[in-house]
């Protein structure tokens, strides 16, 4: 992932060449390959190059065209082919060979502000048009790249790195307190635009800004639609529909010789690793795909190890493994400064942390199988909805078509009753659920509407539609693109950029449009694309989460204790009105209120340790008028 930061305002010149140097300091975490920037007196760029394809190995940046028209962008755009075929028709001289962000530039020149309409990948730009007294940004459709940004009367800056915009002068640390709410009581961010900093807010998803001479437009530039579904084609045809579509959108994400995956021993990531690659080596004979897994042998009863060999040894491809039992939860360096992320964040678990480790250190692209749920997913209650939307006819003949093909009765929800409800209750065993926490301060509760926020967020779905897809809500709420700001956000070292096949636009709308049986029932799509190709206990695995919670296998002792915090962090107290019953919710075994009762511990390490935004310059560089500066970092 490059860095990228843009600034828009008419203050003294010799502050914003100031500001666009400290800020090219900054953005050396998300790249570090070539740093430039550029300034003309009204607006400036910065960039952080981190090389992840063929064409960005001569790239620089901020990059221009015409010499009128400037772009800082942190990219990988797709169906490149098709894009330089309609800016040429459009007039521009666009090529196949030119890097991502001048065919952004390209686009914009042809087609202004609605540029992102006609643009289809992974994104996050500004561009700098100064004839029109203009700065232009945009943000993916999904979601995938973040942008930050903070607004004046008659300024604005704009970055990927939540840091660059807390370094203008103009920008507070006054917190928002309903996103560190939703820290507390989700891990997640409800509201899509906020950050921790009140005056900081996210672009949505989707979305465009434009700043000129002062005023600040932002609106969507595209949603999220259902396709028609799409019958009478035969199960091989859907199949085989399948994976022409997934093999272009991996095929996409490559564009590089060596790439990693993340690979567990489901169908998502294993299928992702099958068609990844042969793909590369059709690219190259030097071209390398390795696998990286996470888990545990002893701790809990966990087999994603066993399985995840198994699909390395049928590719034949190498695999690392990161075994989490020795791993030390809330180890003596989480309260560190230098362990820190931007906003608060669970770092409790060091799984991930040395899985990017691990990752990168083959190489700066990993893939990942992320979005398969959302992709494959049938419509929510699929069979009560079709009884209560009263289409009788589709009821019998998809109740006939789930019997045949997948062996199975179809889900009517009796089962999970019985089970899951009635059973559990007959043998004395509670089912857990999740409790609103009594630590969080009443203030906040009531200020905040919180017990009202708590219920929407455990009840949030679509109501039961027979053709609405299982994964539509998700893509379109906040629950994706808070997912895909963990692999993005937080300042990883060392860079690299993820990549997610499985939420291709491309690839969505095509799964969307399949009948719901049986492709999209028990993933079914999946296991006839890959059999024969995968080993069949793969293959044939139904779908299951993690085996145990390592947090309820191992003893956990927080470094600092709650006394300490509440004493050396007196703010703390404006959130938590009292120490979380950690050892009791380890005992009840809650999966739910366990990782709840560690976000207060979370908050208040990151409240003692915020980083201070330092404005002055480690480095005696500047930027220069009228064109970039590059060089390496």
């Amino acid at each position: 992932m490059s860095g990228i930061a843009g600034l828009a305002g008419a203050r003294h010149a010799s502050e914003d060449r100031d500001l666009i140097a400290s800020m090219g300091e900054r953005l050396a975490v998300r790249g570090r390959d070539a740093r430039g920037t550029w300034c003309d007196g009204r607006f400036g760029l910065a960039h952080a190059l981190l090389r992840t394809t063929d064409e960005s190995k001569e790239e620089k940046q901020p990059l221009t065209v015409d010499a009128a028209a400037w772009i800082a962008a942190d990219a990988r755009i797709d169906a490149r082919r098709d894009l330089v075929g309609r800016l040429r028709d459009a007039g521009r001289e666009a090529r196949l060979s030119d890097p991502d962000a001048a065919l952004i530039l390209h686009a914009y020149h042809a087609w202004g502000t609605d540029c992102p309409r006609h643009l289809l990948g992974d994104f996050a730009f500004i561009i700098a048009d100064p004839p029109r007294g203009r700065l232009f940004c945009a943000r993916d459709h999904l979601g995938v790249k973040p942008l930050f940004f903070a607004s004046g009367t008659d300024w604005l800056v704009v970055s990927n790195t939540l840091d660059c915009v807390r370094l203008h002068s103009q920008v507070s640390s006054r917190l928002d307190d309903s996103f560190v709410c939703d820290f507390l009581l989700f891990g997640w961010n409800t509201d899509v635009t906020a950050s921790v900093f009140a005056d900081i807010r996210r672009l949505a998803p989707a979305h465009g800004l434009e700043w000129t001479d002062g005023r600040l437009v932002i609106r969507r530039y595209w949603s999220m639609t259902i396709p028609d579904e799409v019958r009478g084609r035969s199960l091989r045809d859907q199949v085989d529909g399948f994976r022409e579509v997934f093999e272009t959108a991996v095929e996409d994400r490559l564009r590089t010789d060596r790439v990693v995956v993340f690979m567990s021993g489901g169908l998502d990531s294993s299928s992702l690793a099958a068609t990844a690659l042969p793909l590369l080596k059709k690219r190259s004979s030097q071209a390398e795909l390795r696998a990286v897994t996470g888990g545990y042998d002893r701790i809990i009863p966990d087999r994603e190890r066993h399985y995840a060999s198994e699909v390395a040894d049928c590719l034949g491809i190498p695999i690392d493994f990161v075994v989490g039992d020795d791993l030390e939860f809330f180890s003596a360096s989480w309260d560190s400064p230098a362990t820190q992320t931007p906003e608060p964040s669970e770092r409790g678990n060091l799984m991930g942390s040395l899985l990017h480790v691990k990752a990168c250190g083959h190489s700066p692209v990993v893939l990942s199988g992320e979005g398969g749920d959302e992709a494959i997913k049938p419509p929510r209650n699929y069979y009560r909805a079709l009884l209560r939307e009263r289409r009788f006819g589709r009821w019998w003949l998809d109740c006939w078509r789930h019997v045949w093909t997948l062996r199975t009765l179809p889900p009517m929800g009796v089962r999970t009753l019985l089970y899951k409800r009635a059973l559990r209750r007959l043998r004395g065993i509670e089912e857990p659920t999740p409790q609103f926490p009594d630590w969080i301060h009443p203030d906040l509760v009531t200020r905040f509407e919180l017990r009202d926020r708590w219920n929407w967020f455990w009840n949030m779905s679509h109501a039961d539609d027979s053709r609405v897809p299982g994964g539509h809500w998700a893509v379109t709420s906040c629950l994706t693109p808070t997912v895909l700001d963990a692999y993005s956000v937080a300042e990883t070292q060392p860079p690299s950029e993820y990549r997610f096949p499985f939420l291709d636009l491309r690839v969505l709308a095509y799964c969307w449009s399949l009948p719901p049986i049986p492709m999209r029932f028990g993933k079914h799509l999946l296991r006839v694309a890959w059999e024969g190709r995968l080993p069949r206990t793969v293959v044939r695995r139904p779908k299951e989460g993690l085996a145990g919670d390592p947090l309820l296998a191992k003893e956990v002792q927080f470094p600092v204790s709650w006394e300490q915090y509440a004493q050396r962090t007196p703010e703390l107290a404006l959130y938590v009105v009292a120490p979380p019953a950690w050892e009791q919710a380890r005992r009840a075994g809650n999966p739910y209120t366990i990782p709840m009762n560690c976000r207060p511990f979370e908050l208040a390490s990151w409240l003692h340790h915020r980083r201070p935004i330092n404005q002055s310059l480690s480095a005696p560089w500047r930027c220069r008028f009228s064109r970039p500066s590059h060089g390496p970092v």
